[in-house]
């Protein structure tokens, strides 16, 4: 039974991400700006490109070799992603699986792992999948994996292994999204100091060490490799640097707001997550419950972070969090079998119906933060707009002054120069970049969002050949002429 478990989660995973991520065959292809940037940052890769240097993103190299793999798959689409998703969340739930054994009985430790779903999904970063919050899940279960094994007593090697795994997500974290590893530093601190008074100063200076050997298993041969092609300072610039501006653009006029804001009931997730902490002291004391059980370590470390106090864009701390709530489900799963045995047929039952609610809430948009693309037996506002751009394969292209949307990915589209595309709030030395770009005759295509700059294209040699509900697309079909102006500035 417990391999068929395994057998059934993966075939339940593979069933989940294809209804809810948009990079799977269910779905046209429907363009989302982030996991278009990271697959055409990942072929670039793979043809040789140096990251940073001759293509710019705000996002790890590990995150560059994830969709880099995926293009030996696919290169006009994202099937290589989408089997990698579903590999994620298979150990994902695995792990998640793993964990709740510990606490309820073998089916009621698959239906934990189950309903986690609901908490993975049922967050606004995960939009219409293949982020980055996304590929950090099975790190984060693993994590709190070897946090249950340590707590319960069961194996001191895996006293090791817990700081071990936190060093290692931490730097998973760190190269594939640096500003979502604060949730772990401060899970890591919170350990230690749970441990301060209970072992020997030599042993929380070993686990530390443990921690430090984990993330250099992640980070250090990345750091080689960027020192290697010679582009460990654009790293630093590009991804740090920029990051770090980028995270904080949002909230300059209204930081307080975020500190004062309550933490409301905004979503399914929540609402469980709420319900199981009240309940659970309700049934069992506070005190009672904080001593007995290292879930509490997971329930508390996500109520820090639902709270968003004060960061613009923490939500997305809600997704590399949610599998931190298998401690909700397993006290949902043990409540249950305190009052009955969970045989294989309500086993079965209750499998059924969390599918048929992850089914119906991707058909009513209830997962994600946006709506999902057309089902492929439904007609695609996005036909034209392909087969024309399909006539102009493997081309040089340049998103003036805004984000990549993917409308080039099936025509093996590629960066033509280091700032292909703008992160949100770019610099006015970016922007200006770009601008040089186009007199330099780069790009193949341009595609912006306005006719503001129709003169200065045409002055380049470029011309208008489509447009598509505010998407503009430029071509150039003209020699090279680069006559002396002032230089424009995108505003």
């Amino acid at each position: 039974m417990k391999n068929l478990h395994y057998l059934y989660l993966l075939i339940i995973s593979i069933y989940i991400t294809t209804l809810c991520s948009d990079t799977s065959p269910l779905f046209h292809f429907n363009p989302s700006p982030d996991p278009s940037i990271f697959f055409i940052s990942g072929q670039a890769f793979r043809e040789g490109l140096v990251p940073y240097v001759e293509f710019a993103d705000t996002k790890g190299l590990l995150l560059i070799y994830i969709y880099s793999l995926s293009t030996y798959i696919s290169n006009t689409s994202f099937a290589g992603i989408y089997l990698i998703q579903c590999f994620l969340l298979f150990v994902t739930l695995a792990f998640a699986q793993k964990t709740a054994k510990i606490y309820v009985s073998e089916n009621g430790s698959f239906v934990a792992a189950l309903s986690l779903c609901v908490f993975l999904f049922n967050s606004y970063p995960y939009q219409r999948g293949g982020g980055a919050e996304e590929l950090l899940w099975p790190f984060m279960s693993a994590l709190v994996y070897c946090l249950a094994r340590h707590f319960s007593g069961k194996d001191d090697l895996f006293s090791k292994w817990l700081y071990l795994s936190i060093g290692i997500t931490a730097g998973a974290s760190f190269m594939i999204k640096y500003s979502v590893t604060l949730p772990i530093i401060i899970l890591f601190i919170a350990i230690l100091a749970y441990e301060w008074k209970r072992v020997p100063l030599k042993k929380v200076l070993q686990s530390a060490l443990w921690a430090l050997c984990g993330a250099s298993i992640v980070i250090l041969p990345c750091i080689i490799h960027l020192w290697s092609m010679g582009a460990l300072q654009e790293f630093a610039d590009e991804y740090i640097l920029t990051s770090a501006r980028y995270g904080t653009t949002g909230q300059q006029r209204e930081w307080y707001v975020h500190l004062l804001r309550p933490m409301p009931v905004r979503s399914l997730s929540d609402l469980l997550m709420w319900i199981a902490l009240i309940w659970g002291v309700k049934s069992y004391g506070f005190k009672s419950i904080i001593h007995t059980t290292p879930l509490m370590f997971t329930i508390l470390l996500y109520l820090l972070y639902k709270g968003e106090t004060i960061s613009y864009y923490n939500h997305y701390y809600n997704s590399i969090n949610s599998p931190l709530m298998i401690a909700c489900c397993i006290f949902f799963v043990s409540k249950a079998e305190e009052k009955k045995e969970l045989r294989k047929n309500k086993v079965l039952c209750i499998s059924a119906i969390i599918l048929i609610f992850m089914t119906a809430g991707t058909q009513f948009h209830l997962f994600g933060a946006v709506e999902k693309g057309p089902l492929v037996w439904r007609e695609s506002a996005h036909t034209p707009l392909y087969e024309t751009l399909s006539t102009r394969q493997n081309k040089k292209v340049l998103y003036l002054g805004w984000l990549d949307r993917g409308f080039g990915i099936p025509s093996n589209w590629r960066p033509c120069g280091r700032y292909w595309f703008l992160q949100n709030s770019p610099s006015d030395s970016m922007r200006a970049e770009q601008m040089e770009y186009i007199r330099q005759g780069k790009p193949d295509i341009i595609h912006t969002y306005s006719k503001e700059f129709d003169d200065f294209f045409q002055k380049y040699g470029y011309s208008l050949f489509y447009t598509y509900k505010g998407n503009y697309f430029y071509e150039r079909n003209k020699p090279i002429n680069i006559p002396t102006d002032n230089k424009p500035a995108l505003n």
